[in-house]
């Protein structure tokens, strides 16, 4: 597969600016603390809480199972979800999704309050939101070596697209702006060179929004003109309740620590309460289609993460309800459950700390 180098894609992101300038938005103090040294991972939970409250972003050390709250937006300054984090590889940063306001004034916090891009400083105790909730991130990672972040959200005229924002909150860029597709959850490879990230197709063009179940697919992003396809989505019909999610959809991808891979999961069936049962994935990055099966069976697997270890993601068992933390290795064996809560607390969204550029 050919690549661009971080320059090249830097300059094509650039190119695609909004020039959206805006004064520095870190302003609100807030109680954060910083990533362990030796922490693998972090995840978003209740635990600190446990059920019937709002997610925090914790650090989990797999060799002892030691967790680190990190955030505490829950206990100050109003409603609070968080729904995934991206660590910088300095470990003093969070890119987050959050759900930051009750904004249809139901008391609940969900889908239709809309979910922020909120960047936290724990070294510093400041954090802010560079989005306002309206905008409905669904996915957010770090360029590494530059001071930049790629997330996907709402553009007003466009749908869901690929954007970036400087880590000052300054210069937004749509950089896929097809009116004709929806483009999320993406996420860079260790390189900095390319990303991968989900996409539908529409049935035509200027057909958003999309009418009826729809099927995503994985596809890689070199620039704005130049992006393929990594799979083509599984088999099955019909989607899960309340969603236009396919039975055979391909989603939440992220690359492998050699680049050369890629790891998703795929919708199997609607079963779980709604929840669906999901397979995890891996396929060759170069648009080969070669396509491995990592785990598979009637569980409900969240998204997946692939760093030094193996690959991560939470699994929730059919018959307890219980939600593990489960590591794996990319043929599939070696099974390991990192960390375990009840059916009636929340775990998901594990994503590995990267290692530092000079590592």
């Amino acid at each position: 597969m050919s690549r661009l180098s971080l320059p090249l894609l830097c300059a094509a992101l650039a190119a695609a600016s909004c020039g959206n300038d805006q004064d520095n938005p870190f302003a609100d103090f807030a109680q954060l603390e910083v990533i362990p040294p030796d922490a693998d991972l972090v995840f978003v939970s209740n635990l600190h809480a446990g059920p019937g409250t709002f997610r925090e972003v914790f650090a989990l050390r797999i060799a002892d199972g030691a967790v680190t709250r990190l955030t505490f937006c829950t206990e100050v300054g109003g409603p609070c979800d968080n729904l995934e984090a991206a660590p910088h590889r300095d470990r003093r940063r969070l890119a987050s999704r959050r759900i930051t306001e009750d904004a249809d004034q139901d008391g609940f916090l969900g889908p239709s309050d809309g979910v922020a891009l909120v960047v936290s400083q724990l070294d510093a105790g400041f954090e802010s939101p560079f989005t306002p909730p309206l905008v409905n991130v669904t996915g957010v990672d770090w360029l590494p070596a530059a001071e930049v972040i790629l997330y996907s959200g709402t553009d007003p005229t466009e749908g869901d697209d690929l954007f970036t924002v400087e880590s000052t909150g300054l210069n937004t860029s749509n950089i896929s702006n097809d009116p004709t597709a929806i483009e999320r959850r993406a996420r860079m490879e260790p390189a900095g060179r390319v990303a991968v990230f989900e996409r539908v197709q529409a049935l035509g063009p200027d057909s958003l929004p999309l009418q009826g179940p729809v099927r995503s697919e994985v596809w890689i992003f070199q620039s704005p003109a130049i992006q393929f396809r990594v799979t083509p989505g599984g088999p099955g019909d019909g989607a899960l309740p309340g969603t236009r999610v396919q039975i055979g959809s391909d989603s939440d991808p992220a690359f492998s620590p050699d680049n050369a891979q890629v790891v998703f999961r795929r919708l199997t069936a609607n079963t779980n309460g709604g929840r669906g049962s999901w397979d995890v994935l891996r396929a060759d990055a170069g648009g080969l289609q070669q396509i491995e099966t990592v785990a598979s069976g009637p569980e409900f697997r969240g998204a997946p993460d692939w760093g030094p270890a193996g690959i991560v993601f939470v699994e929730w068992d059919a018959a307890t309800g219980t939600k593990q933390l489960v590591l794996i290795r990319p043929d599939g064996t070696g099974r390991q459950t990192v960390l375990s809560v009840p059916a009636n607390e929340e775990l998901a969204n594990p994503r590995w700390v990267p290692l530092p550029l000079s590592q």
